[in-house]
């Protein structure tokens, strides 16, 4: 298989160099164009006569010949061993050239390499002898033409592998479901050194079977040209009624039209879903060599998207590299086969029977890896056949159910809980996680916390081949995983038949069957259908406002919820959504809010009746103060908060606007003021008073949050002295003006393990780091600078458990060594001091 990163820079080349040989021949330097493909390059040699071999050498060379001929044959052997010498050393350049193997001719040109060797031996052996017949002559001129031609295909080939501008190429990664078209074109996108360095743009855009066409929009432009330009251009169509499709795929195609891009569209699956994207999306005059990538199962979709040179058939694996990929899964070596024949035959009939499907073997590997030798064939047994004769999409399926049949009961409802997550979405380990606690899937076990258990089941997943890494983080820890798209299917299809998940789909069968306990609306969907809502456990949201809770979602017919999970709606979540958040008695796990998502300035007084609440994620809210309930909150572990840090309506830097604003405020009560609107604004004039104007993206909390005894997570939230967070294992402090120090006193967070600090200005720095004896990582993010840094360099380097020290700005930034007024953040074991009420 060959390595595809630079097929997609170097398209070109395969085009160009398509024709180059074999040449015509009535001119003998002149490389005409036919249809003939790159891999033919060999083809002047491969149909030459091989009587110049050195096993018929005596016989061709020491013939009789005219002695008439010596001096003539004598020149043409020396020109054509000085010409086979300078095409050996640039054929040697073609094949160590990366793009000799990425577009396949690899093998090819070490073929022309070797072949020129033999013919240079040849012409070597030949000068030495005494006699040089006119057959001799004959067959050194052909040799002396044939390197002319060679170092002119290679010339070119060097060429046109270098060229980085021209017209946009589309090239086409074709194959069935489970080859590795993803993980292939995932690799290509994240290399830094190729794309990274090559295309200044670039985005990954899944767009699947059913796709929603203005939130596909949005997304290119926040990945082609960064989230500011999105918000920039949503700000500017903020008067249109409806952000329409035009407004966007206009400011896309003006920006992209001078520069040089790389777009993988991932899993493309219909011509309409291509015609569409690509006229609305993409400049037509685009000339900077830009690259679109399609992943598709379709072999006459990708005919139609680009040339048929441009289609990068993926094969399934060689034997070798089969058996290689499901030894390596199991643990188990070549030598291991070798000495165990019976081991050989098992090994070799698994792999055929899984297609040598990447995907078949490494879920098949996983569970043989905790079986022994011995158990192979038993399992074997169970094996569909489907797969050797008739390699179906219905037969990888039955493939990848074996292998959750073969999941310890603890992993099932875990691995089953995935299908509430929509399809190629990147899951975030802690969110997995914490869910999974909450919904009481992950028990403690001796000597290791929950948290510890739910993080030991992902990576068995992850060891399973059941989900796929997708970013790990600095020390090596995997951040979050995707699920392969038919391994989402297999998970979706068992959730149903064992009315795990109820997940309504667009074919209008959305009959809920009795006893469903979690709920996930994608998209536009509803629940048509009268549900028991009162038994219903967990609810995620990933699209629009369902029908069904128009008015409020926290409602009383939810009282047994569990899970509240609104981090990634496309709606408006608005004050009146969270007033009866108490109503709610039995939840676990709370988590909404994204950019422009939420207008939601305060939480209730009543949230310190959630005594389970264990996960509360707050993400660019309004809300500037938690109250002092939330120390009641006993079984919280992890608290995120942060809130909107620009009042664009009432911001004490533009005092005009600010005042205007807040005298014209009846009138976002009439009727030409949306409703989205005028809850904007009156969040935002909470945040602005309750604040006192600040613009920091955290929010205060009350003092008796050192109370809360179970906490392992605190991150954007102001906190000044309080008493020792025990069990704290990460902290992040964000945009705090007035923060001058961080203190840890002895004792005070023993299991502390991560510190975060951004957009602050710590004059005085940050003391006491030796007394975090867990302490792993420290990041100076960005904008935030640090007095002292040398003294804390020095503690962090004779620390005994050697923390890693993170600057995401440059050294010199820091070291203020300037005394500045401020407030401090001190840890200790002691009791809270008295601070005045906000």
């Amino acid at each position: 298989m060959h390595d595809p990163v630079q097929y997609c820079l170097h398209a070109e080349s395969a085009t160009n160099l398509s024709s180059q040989y074999p040449p015509n021949r009535t001119s003998k330097r002149e490389v005409k164009t036919s249809e003939s493909s790159l891999q033919k390059l060999p083809f002047l040699i491969r149909s030459t006569d091989r009587s110049w071999s050195p096993s018929s050498l005596p016989c061709a060379v020491f013939g009789e010949g005219e002695e008439s001929n010596q001096s003539m044959a004598e020149t043409v052997l020396s020109m054509a061993r000085s010409l086979v010498g300078s095409a050996i050393s640039k054929a040697t350049s073609a094949a160590a050239h990366e793009a000799s193997l990425l577009l396949g001719v690899q093998k090819d040109i070490w073929y022309i390499k070797d072949e020129l060797k033999t013919m240079q031996a040849f012409l070597r052996a030949a000068e030495v002898m005494k006699k040089k017949d006119e057959l001799l002559k004959v067959w050194a001129e052909q040799i002396h033409d044939l390197s002319y031609d060679i170092e002119d295909c290679l010339d070119e080939f060097k060429v046109s592998a270098n060229v980085n501008n021209g017209p946009t190429k589309v090239i086409c990664v074709v194959g069935m479901g489970g080859l590795g078209k993803t993980a292939l074109s995932r690799k290509i996108f994240e290399s830094k050194e190729d794309i990274g360095k090559n295309f200044p743009c670039n985005a990954w855009i899944t767009v699947s079977q059913s796709f929603n066409r203005i939130e596909l929009l949005k997304d290119m432009i926040r990945q082609f040209l960064g989230s500011n330009s999105l918000d920039q251009v949503l700000q500017e169509l903020q008067g249109k009624m409806v952000v329409q499709i035009p407004h966007l795929s206009e400011y896309l195609r003006k920006k992209l039209k001078e520069k040089r891009y790389f777009v993988v569209l991932d899993d493309l699956w219909s011509l309409d879903a291509w015609n569409w994207i690509n006229d609305i999306a993409f400049p037509k005059n685009n000339n900077k060599g830009s690259r679109i990538v399609v992943t598709t199962r379709d072999v006459g979709l990708a005919e139609k998207c680009t040339a048929t040179s441009l289609v990068y058939h993926l094969e399934h694996l060689l034997m070798n590299d089969a058996i290689t990929l499901l030894l390596r899964k199991t643990n188990r070596t070549h030598e291991d086969m070798g000495t165990n024949k019976n081991m050989q035959k098992i090994v070799e009939q698994i792999v055929n029977r899984c297609g040598r499907l990447p995907l078949a073997i490494l879920t098949i590997g996983a569970v043989l890896a905790t079986k022994q030798v011995l158990e192979w064939e038993k399992f074997y047994k169970q094996l569909p056949s489907e797969l050797e004769s008739n390699p179906s999409l219905q037969a990888l399926r039955r493939m990848v159910t074996l292998g959750y049949n073969h999941l310890p009961s603890h992993l099932k409802s875990c691995f089953l809980y995935l299908s509430i997550f929509p399809e190629d979405f990147e899951i975030k380990r802690s969110r997995l996680v914490d869910r999974w606690i909450a919904e009481g899937f992950v028990r403690a076990k001796v000597g290791m916390t929950t948290k510890d258990v739910g993080d030991s089941y992902f990576n068995e997943l992850i060891n399973r081949s059941m989900i796929q890494r997708s970013r790990v983080g600095i020390e090596g820890k995997i951040k979050s995983c995707r699920v392969h798209d038919i391994m989402r299917d297999i998970t979706v299809s068992i959730s149903r038949e064992e009315n795990f998940v109820f997940l309504p789909v667009h074919d209008g069968s959305n009959l809920a069957q009795e006893n469903t306990r979690h709920i996930a609306l994608h998209g536009s969907m509803s629940c048509k259908t009268g549900l028991d809502w009162s038994i219903i456990r967990s609810l995620a949201i990933f699209g629009d406002r369902p029908n069904n809770l128009a008015h409020t979602i926290c409602s009383n017919k939810f009282r047994m919820l569990r899970v509240l999970d609104l981090e990634d709606v496309k709606f408006l979540i608005t004050q009146k959504d969270f007033n009866n958040i108490a109503l709610l008695r039995h939840l676990k796990y709370l988590s909404f809010g994204r950019i422009f998502s939420s207008c939601i300035y305060t939480l209730p007084r009543s949230i310190g009746k959630l005594h389970g609440l264990q996960t509360l994620n707050m993400s660019s809210t309004y809300i500037a103060t938690l109250p002092t309930e939330i120390s009641k909150l006993q079984c919280l572990r992890t608290l995120r908060c942060t809130r909107v840090s620009n009042n664009n309506n009432f911001s004490i830097n533009h005092p005009v606007k600010c005042l205007t604003n807040t005298m014209c405020l009846p009138n976002i009560f009439t009727p030409s003021v949306s409703s989205d609107n005028r809850a904007k604004q009156i969040a935002e004039l909470h945040m602005a008073t309750k604040s006192c104007w600040s613009e920091s993206y955290s929010v205060k909390v009350p003092k008796g949050i050192g109370k809360l005894g179970e906490l392992q997570i605190l991150e954007h939230v102001d906190i000044r002295r309080t008493r020792a967070f025990q069990k704290l294992r990460t902290l992040w402090f964000d945009k705090l003006d007035q923060l001058r120090e961080i203190r840890f006193e002895n004792d005070s967070s023993p299991l502390l393990e991560k510190i975060g600090i951004r957009y602050c200005r710590l004059e005085i720095g940050i003391i006491g780091i030796s007394n975090l004896m867990r302490l792993k990582e420290i990041t100076l993010g960005y904008r935030v600078k640090v007095g002292y840094l040398g003294q804390m360099e020095r503690e962090v380097g004779t620390h005994p458990n050697r923390p890693v020290l993170r600057m995401e700005e440059d050294r010199s930034c820091h070291d203020l060594r300037r005394d500045g007024k401020g407030s401090a953040v001190e840890m200790d074991a002691t009791e809270p001091l008295p601070e005045p009420e906000s």
